[in-house]
């Protein structure tokens, strides 16, 4: 919850005019049990009042966002599927979607089989809950896919599966960063400019996942978009956060949060709120309203 001081302070003006705040779900506003706290609904709500826009940035494909975001919930845009889409939340209308060619799909399959790597890829927006699968070396990261993902996958079982296009891939490759980046080298090499983006397993299983979209897909090229549509500058922005994913929408965001719950190599670069079991956003929040430097 906005307290008094802030409360008072917003109906003044908004420090830097502010006019968007975007936030990660998954281990920043959700709570482990997939909720939001009363205080960050409060202050979702009293943000709204005073004519701020308030923005979801996730992973989460539109569907799996409306599995924990009630549809009358407190939000006016989403930016889904890491950046590859973006809705009216309101309106649920789709503002905004890219997808990778259907060249650069068979591209990509080609390369992940030949290294016998276990991968997944979806059908682009609005159906890119559906996804294709190919897990050469089964282990527990794709058992843990398997069980948190219904309906399941379709095996890939050639190089097209019938497909044209694709939303996005998934790689899934131990905690490595060595591993990560000799694979990231050899993508870009094959398709010059696709998004790669690198998150922990949500699963707290030692993996990285390596996310490929289209080119300029990220959460940060989608905030420079909704700036634009909205009429917002960087200036004007909060961005809070809590894993490698979501540097990019830290570095598009002028007042930039990481939760405590965060790799602490993250906290070395951020400013750091309380975690999300403890209401982070709320406190990011207030921190910049009341350009305290951030005194919990």
């Amino acid at each position: 919850m906005i307290d008094y001081f802030v409360r008072h302070k917003l109906n003044l003006f908004s420090m830097h005019h502010l006019r968007m705040v975007v936030t990660d779900l998954d281990g920043t506003l959700l709570k482990d049990d997939k909720t939001i706290s009363p205080q960050d609904l409060q202050t979702l709500e009293d943000l709204g009042k005073n004519g701020i826009i308030r923005v979801i940035a996730t992973g989460r494909s539109l569907k799996k966002v409306e599995q924990v975001i009630p549809p009358h919930s407190p939000f006016d845009y989403a930016i889904f599927s890491s950046g590859a889409g973006i809705v009216n939340w309101k309106s649920k209308e789709v503002l905004f979607q890219k997808k990778i060619s259907g060249e650069n799909t068979k591209a990509l399959v080609r390369l992940f089989k030949n290294e016998g790597l276990n991968f997944k890829l979806s059908d682009p927006i609005p159906d890119n809950d559906r996804y294709y699968y190919l897990f050469p070396k089964p282990n527990e990261e794709t058992a843990c896919y398997f069980q948190t993902h219904n309906p399941p996958g379709i095996p890939l079982e050639s190089e097209m599966n019938g497909l044209n296009s694709s939303c996005q891939f998934l790689v899934f490759l131990p905690s490595d960063m060595d591993i990560f980046q000799k694979l990231r080298e050899k993508v870009l090499t094959l398709i010059p400019g696709v998004s790669i983006i690198c998150a922990s397993s949500p699963y707290l299983t030692p993996y990285y996942w390596m996310e490929i979209f289209d080119k300029g897909v990220s959460k940060g090229h989608a905030i420079d978009w909704l700036n634009r549509y909205t009429g917002t500058t960087h200036l004007q922005t909060i961005g809070v956060g809590n894993d490698y994913n979501d540097i990019e929408m830290l570095e598009h965001t002028y007042h930039a949060f990481i939760t405590e719950n965060a790799p602490d190599e993250l906290k070395l670069r951020y400013r750091v709120c309380p975690s999300n079991e403890e209401s982070g956003f709320t406190s990011a929040v207030n921190a910049t309203l009341k350009n305290d430097g951030m005194d919990f």
